[in-house]
């Protein structure tokens, strides 16, 4: 009798000590400020990044710096394609994005965390007509820590399209959440 009564207690002191010291993102930034005064550089650089945790989680799935891009080789860090995306027959069209937003889920591993997302991609031409379209293209990133310079690369090869001016249509879905997002980017076709 006496072991559960102390488990039960310990379970709700645990319960209640979590809900004392959870901090909003205002506490966290005076509390980052308080370290920062006191010299104490890399405790409010870690206040600040749990912060940033906070916005992440309470923020709907952004995309953010879409664009088509001739190369990638990191977050943030690639070559926009310099002719003004005008591709033709035999081109590979890599469209760089950035998301914001996402759930990280646990791995199941008993470490790290994982992002999965869902895209669809809608290809249309000057009149409206929807001329290519792929569903369900599943992207998963894992990860030890919950990472928030996320960044994604989706290869295109079109066939058979006549010159004209298209858009590709990309929704974006976590699935681990019911975020999701949707951005257009332009495109010429010449053959």
């Amino acid at each position: 009798m006496f072991g559960k009564n102390l488990s039960l207690a310990f379970a709700m002191s645990m319960c209640f000590c979590t809900a004392v010291f959870a901090e909003t993102v205002e506490e966290k930034g005076r509390r980052a400020q308080e370290l920062l005064e006191a010299g104490r550089h890399l405790e409010a650089a870690q206040v600040l990044e749990e912060a940033s945790v906070l916005v992440w989680d309470a923020s709907p799935l952004i995309v953010k710096n879409a664009q088509f891009v001739s190369s990638v080789t990191g977050y943030g860090v690639f070559a926009p394609v310099e002719n003004g995306a005008v591709f033709s027959e035999g081109d590979k069209m890599t469209i760089y994005l950035e998301a914001f937003g996402q759930k990280h889920a646990p791995t199941g591993l008993g470490v790290g965390y994982r992002i999965e997302s869902e895209f669809d991609l809608f290809v249309t031409n000057s009149q409206g007509e929807q001329v290519f379209s792929y569903k369900g293209l599943d992207l998963d990133i894992i990860m030890r820590y919950k990472h928030r310079k996320v960044f994604y690369q989706l290869h295109l090869t079109l066939k058979e399209l006549t010159t004209d001016a298209y858009t590709v249509e990309v929704v974006a879905k976590d699935k681990h959440s019911d975020k999701s997002a949707t951005f257009s980017l332009p495109f010429e076709w010449v053959e």
